[in-house]
């Protein structure tokens, strides 16, 4: 009798601990921008596709149907089997950027442990314009591969650009499927899934991770804050994650601690003295998990990292805060112990046939002198940049790099500097484009009757919207295109081949992009705004997308913004200038396509004009066409004098530069400026110009002549006969 009642104690137990509430996935996503299976300290891994889910600026993650990763992350406790009485919750903020299709499709689910068919699949998260308004989508619940954008759909029309919070439960036993929107209690309005999964019920499986899908017809979305629990109330309702600051890279000597590094936390219901810190290693060797000392108090805590003795290396030191709840968040920094350092060298771009540098780059060392320090270079190209054609100078903490491509060749190459103090070493890359000077590409002033754009010479062709219908189609008026909210279609003009032994734009060819236009708004855009113009592939690669909104902007102005290929303006990504109504401006665009980097320039005088880089992650894509595109959101663009090369000086208009170089001067202007002449004079009442007597050497993409022993007064100007 005694054995039985044991055993009865201890299966109540075990039953009880099944179904208890519990946090077993939790993610902010702060981690550094890049692929997400690839940041430090992420849980999630790569089971299908290869186009990778990005973590962009803001701490989120990226899901478009352009690209065709598949992630997942293991639940703690798991596998939650079909024979038990647990109960799984998710809940995640989303906002989407772009309109999914028609059809759509899923971009959420619980996962069993097949990698293969979607069989193992629960709680699918399906999004599509099925049953919306026009530029609007809904969400809904599938339970099994018999789901569509009909089944489970919540009857809710849905906004870009706008965050809701999705909440979902799977049963495993049962397969069945329920959805939330922004809900507050389990109590709030629902919908069950009603597909019927696989031919026996919804879709029981055994759940061991929570994955997110991207596949053509999800659109583009932006996703934060994961939360996967057994009960409701761990994953929605009053608690929301803990905050954590961040804590700067540190270097140390060996044998060394770093100071007691200061950070703070906080929580919305959590008290500060209760919210619960740890911190892990990813160098075991190099700093054991107990070397690393947590001290502080409430809100204020500090961090000390003691390396191992004896030891060299560099390690991610990960801290992580929990509030009561059980919900955390987490930061990284790391720690080089022993180790040289070396400042980061930008991206780099030459023309062919042009040396690049010197560029500056500095070294430095807790141990060693910064003179004893030795700096080598390598090239990952040896046909663009032979390692013997890398020339390293300077001295000290200051040094420099000078590199020779290889003549007559364009194309890309990682360079690697590297720095060692003979015991250590650290390194930094940087991609090195040498670009074809390949000319003039595409030129429209639109000079040309009202009508249509797509029905001039077949030069441009539609790619999207209603087309055939007139109201919709993209207009040439007043010898301009007019870009509008109004209609609904995308034009695009397709890119010539630049040479038989480059026949597109692709991401190894070196080719740099260049687009320059006049535009004039007549109608201001909506504080969120859109993108009006880009680079594109010969699909849904969208590159270099230049935006107009009114977000930040005073009243009655707006502001431009530039993404690589974000569908939605991302932080730092708007040119900081109020722009008025009914005036011309003149801006030009570059897409590295080797390396995905966008830039854009404000009524610039020449490359080196202050302009903005696109601060969301690059993602590569060969490009064959330049779009115009109308979409919600745009107000009224006016566009002329287009022009799309591969130098500046190609679609900018061509202009001298003079500049005072100590008691010199030195006069500049573009090489394409072929067939111009350097023409001055003394006075321009009357004006006697002639040919100038140095028409100039090539110094990178400008003819240079300088001019020693200024006295005077002398005026210049380019002139083609």
């Amino acid at each position: 009798m005694k054995k039985l009642f044991l055993i009865y104690i201890l299966t109540l137990f075990a039953a009880t601990g099944i179904i208890k509430a519990n946090v077993i996935l939790s993610d902010t996503f702060t981690y550094p921008d890049g692929p997400l299976v690839e940041a430090t300290g992420s849980p999630w891994v790569n089971h299908s596709g290869t186009v990778p889910i990005l973590v962009t600026n803001n701490g989120q993650i990226r899901l478009s149907g352009g690209n065709s990763e598949d992630v997942n992350a293991l639940l703690s406790g798991g596998p939650y089997t079909t024979n038990s009485a647990t109960v799984l919750y998710s809940s995640f903020k989303v906002r989407f950027t772009s309109l999914p299709g028609l059809a759509g499709t899923y971009f959420a689910h619980f996962k069993d442990t097949n990698t293969g068919p979607a069989s193992g699949f629960g709680a699918r998260v399906w999004t599509s314009t099925t049953n919306a308004a026009a530029s609007r989508f809904r969400l809904g619940i599938g339970n099994g591969t018999s789901a569509t954008a009909t089944n489970g759909q919540i009857a809710t029309d849905l906004s870009l650009n706008t965050v809701y919070t999705v909440v979902t439960r799977f049963v495993p036993a049962t397969g069945v499927a329920t959805i939330w929107l922004d809900p507050t209690a389990e109590s709030d309005p629902n919908v069950t899934a009603n597909d019927e999964g696989t031919p026996t019920r919804p879709n029981p499986i055994d759940v061991v991770a929570y994955a997110f899908r991207q596949a053509t017809g999800i659109g583009a979305l932006l996703l934060d804050d994961l939360r996967v629990g057994t009960s409701f109330a761990d994953v929605a309702g009053p608690n929301n994650p803990p905050f954590i600051s961040g804590v700067p890279n540190q270097h140390v000597a060996a044998n060394t601690s770093t100071p007691d590094l200061p950070f703070t936390i906080g929580d919305v219901e959590t008290a500060p003295v209760s919210l619960n810190v740890t911190a892990s290693s990813a160098n075991l060797v190099l700093v054991p998990n107990e070397n690393i000392s947590l001290g502080g108090t409430d809100s204020n805590r500090t961090v000390r990292v003691t390396p191992a003795a004896g030891q060299q290396g560099v390690t991610t030191i990960t801290l992580m805060v929990t509030d009561e709840g059980g919900i955390s968040a987490r930061t990284s920094f790391t720690v080089s112990v022993g180790v040289p350092s070396i400042s980061d060298v930008p991206n780099q771009t030459t023309p062919t046939n042009t040396v690049l540098g010197p560029v500056s780059f500095t070294v430095g060392d807790t141990e060693s002198p910064a003179g004893d320090l030795m700096v080598t270079a390598s090239s990952s190209n040896q046909g663009l940049v032979p390692d013997g054609n890398i020339s390293l100078g300077g001295a000290g903490a200051n040094r420099t790099i000078t590199i020779t491509p290889t003549a007559d060749t364009a194309g890309l190459a990682t360079i690697t500097i590297t720095v060692s103090d003979g015991a250590s070493s650290a390194s930094d890359t940087f991609v090195l484009t040498v670009f074809p000077l390949l000319g003039l590409l595409r030129s429209d002033d639109f000079n040309r009757p009202d009508s249509p754009l797509v029905q001039f010479n077949g030069e441009w062709l539609s790619n999207g919207g209603a087309g055939g219908t007139n109201a919709q189609q993209m207009q040439i008026i007043g010898n301009k295109v007019q870009v509008t909210e109004d209609g609904s279609e995308d034009v695009s003009t397709e890119l010539p081949p630049n040479q038989p032994i480059l026949p597109v734009y692709t991401t190894s060819s070196g080719v740099i992009l260049y687009a320059g236009m006049r535009m004039t708004l007549t109608r201001l855009p909506s504080s969120a705004g859109s993108y009006f113009a880009h680079f594109r592939d010969s699909s849904t690669g969208f590159r270099t997308r230049v935006f107009v909104s009114t977000l930040n902007a005073a009243p009655g102005s707006y502001r431009l913004g530039i993404a690589n290929n974000a569908a939605a303006i991302t932080a730092g990504g708007q040119i900081p200038t109020d722009l008025l109504l009914n005036t011309s401006y003149f801006i030009v665009v570059r897409y590295n396509v080797g390396t995905g980097e966008s830039k854009l320039w404000l009524n610039p005088v020449d490359e080196t004009s202050s302009g903005l880089m696109a601060p969301d992650s690059p993602s590569l894509s060969s490009i064959e066409a330049f779009t115009f595109r109308q979409n919600g959101g745009i107000g009224v663009v006016c566009v002329d004098d287009l022009k799309i090369g591969t130098a500046f000086s190609d679609v900018a208009p061509f202009g001298l530069r003079i500049t005072k170089v100590g008691a010199d001067v030195e006069i500049s202007w573009p090489v394409a400026a072929e067939g111009y002449t350097l023409q001055s004079t003394e006075s321009l009442s009357p004006a006697d110009w002639s040919d100038y007597s140095d028409q100039g050497s090539a110094v990178g993409d400008r003819k240079v002549v300088s001019i020693t022993g200024v006295t005077g007064t002398r005026f210049f100007r380019l002139f083609k006969p």
